[in-house]
């Protein structure tokens, strides 16, 4: 399915959730989906859609981030909510409402929400092991903004360098 990028939400329902099999099955659950614009927020939408049509019987709702919708998401009585890649206020306002909440995006230890992620220290450890095996020896690292994501590469990319008494 292909990610649809709207401010409207946009439900999606999987092949295991009509009323016929609802009895026999379990109740469907309601997932609202808040996505970002990031490539890597494709990849988890292309991940999460499979695992809802092979295995749940779910109502899934995508939807960008807009003013209001931790609100409308109380409204639209979702049983549990996916952020990709939001805003650290978006996590808190989810947080705040108390319902089942997993963030895919950067995760910020001083908020609690449970997380899926990157070992981001390792992945700038790898980077810098594949450049020093391709023989480089001079090094520059540019990162975007201040993230954790950004701050555990370079910190992984640093130290990878420091085995190799480059720093």
């Amino acid at each position: 399915m292909p990610v649809i990028r709207d401010h409207q939400p946009v439900e999606r329902v999987t092949p295991g959730n009509d009323s016929r099999h609802q009895a026999r099955r379990g109740r469907v659950r309601r997932i609202l989906v808040v996505e970002g614009q990031h490539h890597y927020a494709d990849e988890v939408m292309r991940g999460f859609i499979a695992e809802a049509d092979s295995r749940h019987r779910w109502i899934v709702r995508l939807t960008r981030p807009w003013p209001g919708l931790p609100g409308a998401a109380r409204a639209w009585q979702a049983d549990g909510t996916i952020l990709v890649t939001p805003g650290r206020r978006l996590v808190r306002d989810f947080a705040a409402l108390g319902r089942p909440l997993v963030n895919t995006g950067c995760s910020w230890p001083d908020l609690p929400v449970p997380g899926v992620g990157n070992d981001d220290p390792a992945i700038g450890g790898l980077a810098a092991r594949h450049l020093l095996t391709l023989g480089f020896r001079s090094f520059a690292l540019v990162a975007g903004a201040e993230t954790s994501f950004a701050s555990g590469r370079a910190e992984g990319f640093s130290a990878g360098l420091a085995s190799h008494g480059l720093v």
